[in-house]
């Protein structure tokens, strides 16, 4: 099938469906024949009086994100999908941030139903990750407002890992840690334990698992590093990795770790990458 014939059924469905503007019926007139190109959109903005096609950007809006969700009824954007949903954006004059401001609402819906589903399994494998990427080229939305917009349905599956383990005898609250951040394509689980992490421990505490309580609050309070010592070292190491001078993936690193005794000073904290701050582990240098 063409392009053109998908955005056909969806368009027909569309008006056939609720309540549509004359505008809106012409453009699926347009889908029908083939011709939905640019020429063709701004003749059909002349024939129905239309001065701008940024004054009907809501009714175009309309029409892409019915046609988002259709494609999103298999839980999947497939190539040809993903391809379509651009070509409907350049062709509509759809810019980034115009589906979030107006049609929030849909674009949170949505984006709830398939993060439910990711999740479902209670992890993201490679293939969910791309899907998840997808759904973000699909809404033009950053990778942050996706975490934010999704964060409700994600921290559900977060709190449900932590009471498992909390409950399960033998349960390693580091195994627990591993697992939990693996969800990292669609989570900030640093961000999840500034909130969480006292009640975390008290539940682990209660089920007579002091010394794994013992763990994860050190491994909580390692990591709180006054903002005024970041923007020092910050400025100190000229935001670069101070091992091999990147300035990707930084993180803030504890010459001589916490769990050694080091303080989140000036003086004990550096710049690493990601990948010089995993070979250091937890050396101290």
């Amino acid at each position: 099938m063409s392009e053109a014939q998908h955005w056909a059924g969806a368009f027909r469905a569309y008006t056939a469906s609720r309540e549509s503007s004359a505008f809106q019926q012409g453009i699926t007139g347009l889908a029908d024949a083939g011709r939905l190109d640019r020429a063709s959109i701004d003749n059909t903005c002349v024939e129905h009086a239309v001065e701008n096609l940024a004054d009907v950007k809501q009714e175009l809006l309309d029409l892409l994100m019915y046609y988002i969700r259709l494609c999103l009824a298999d839980h999947d954007l497939n190539d040809q999908e993903m391809r379509a949903i651009r070509d409907l954006k350049r062709l509509f004059r759809i810019e980034e941030g115009d589906c979030l401001a107006l049609c929030s609402e849909e674009v949170s819906e949505l984006l709830a139903v398939q993060m439910r589903r990711i999740l479902a399994d209670r992890q993201v494998d490679q293939v969910e990750a791309l899907q998840k990427v997808q759904l973000q080229e699909a809404f033009d939305l950053g990778y942050d407002k996706v975490i934010e917009l999704t964060r409700p349905f994600v921290e559900e599956t977060v709190a449900d890992i932590f009471e498992e383990a909390t409950h399960t005898e033998g349960a390693d609250i580091r195994w627990t840690e591993r697992r939990i951040s693996a969800l990292d394509t669609v989570y900030d689980f640093n961000a999840f334990l500034d909130r969480h992490v006292a009640d975390v421990i008290a539940d682990i505490e209660k089920a007579g698992r002091g010394y794994e309580a013992s763990l994860l609050r050190e491994r909580t309070r390692s990591r709180h590093i006054p903002q005024d010592v970041k923007d020092q070292v910050w400025r100190r190491d000229q935001g670069r990795c101070v091992q091999c001078g990147s300035n990707e993936e930084l993180e803030f690193d504890h010459i001589i770790p916490f769990s050694r005794g080091g303080a989140s000073t000036y003086r004990n904290v550096q710049l690493l990458c990601e990948i010089c701050n995993r070979r250091k582990s937890d050396t101290i240098g």
